[in-house]
C-alpha cells in the first residue's frame, strides 16, 4: 500500500470520522455507535447556526472544487460534516464527489488513486450510517454505489488450475480470466479493487441488509436482485 493510497483512503476518512478538533482520533471507531443522530461537540455548541455555517463551509467547498483546491476543498467538507453529522445530504455529497469524480479515469490517471478515492466514497457513506438522520438511506446508495463500482472493477485473478501455466478459467458471460503464468493482464477494469468484483458485490449485500435492518422499504427487493450478482 503506497504512501498516497493511505492518506486518500483512510486518513481522510479519519478526518471527516469526528469533528475536526478531535479528527486525531482516528476511523476505527466509526461505525461503533448506534446508527442516528450523532451531533458533536461543535454542533451542540452552536445549535441552530450549524447548519447554516455547514451550508456556508459546502459553498466554500464548492468554491475550492473550481479552483482545483483539493486540500482546501476536503477541510470545508469535514467542517461542514463536523457541524451538521445529521444531515444525510453532507455525506452523500462528499461520498459522490469521491466516486464519481475523483475516481473517474478521466480524472485520475493512476488505477491506486482512483481506487482508493472509490474506498474513501464507500467509507464516508458508512460514516453517514453512523451518524445521519437517515442511515436507511445511506446504506441503500452504499449498495447501488458498490454495484456501480463493481461494474468498473477487474475481477480478480483466479487460483491456479489443473490446466497449468496459460489456462484460463471462464467466468460469467463467457470471459476467460489468464491465470499466473502467462503473463497476461486481467480483464480489462479501471479499479483495481481487492477481491475484485465478488468483493464489491458481497459489500454491495451487506449494506443492502444494513439498509434493509435500518427500515428502508426498497432494501429488501434490492438485497434479492443482488444475490446473484458475483
Amino acid at each position: 500500500m503506497t504512501r498516497f493510497h493511505t492518506l486518500a483512503a483512510w486518513a481522510l476518512v479519519a478526518l471527516l470520522a469526528w469533528p475536526w478538533a478531535a479528527a486525531s482520533r482516528g476511523a476505527d471507531a466509526v461505525g461503533a455507535r448506534p446508527p442516528g443522530p450523532g451531533a458533536g461537540p461543535v454542533a451542540r455548541w452552536l445549535g441552530p447556526v450549524a447548519a447554516l455555517a455547514a451550508s456556508w463551509e459546502w459553498v466554500r467547498w464548492t468554491t475550492a472544487l473550481r479552483r482545483g483546491e483539493l486540500a482546501r476543498a476536503h477541510t470545508h467538507a469535514a467542517r461542514a460534516l463536523a457541524l451538521d453529522p445529521v444531515s444525510p445530504e453532507g455525506w452523500l455529497t462528499l461520498a459522490q464527489h469521491l466516486v464519481f469524480d475523483r475516481s473517474a479515469a478521466a480524472v485520475e490517471p493512476d488505477l491506486r488513486r482512483r481506487t482508493a478515492f472509490a474506498r474513501a466514497g464507500l467509507d464516508v457513506l458508512r460514516q453517514g450510517e453512523a451518524r445521519s438522520r437517515d442511515a436507511a438511506g445511506l446504506a441503500l446508495i452504499g449498495g447501488d454505489i458498490a454495484v456501480f463500482l463493481a461494474q468498473r472493477a477487474r475481477p480478480a485473478l483466479l487460483p491456479p488450475a489443473a490446466g497449468g501455466p496459460g489456462h484460463a478459467e471462464p467466468l460469467e458471460g463467457g470471459h476467460a480470466v489468464p491465470l499466473e503464468g502467462d503473463g497476461a493482464e486481467p480483464e480489462a477494469g479501471d479499479l483495481d479493487w481487492p477481491g475484485g468484483r465478488s468483493a464489491l458485490f458481497d459489500e454491495a449485500r451487506a449494506s443492502y441488509t444494513r439498509a434493509r435492518d435500518f427500515g428502508h422499504p426498497d432494501a429488501q427487493e434490492r438485497l434479492v436482485r443482488s444475490s446473484a450478482l458475483r
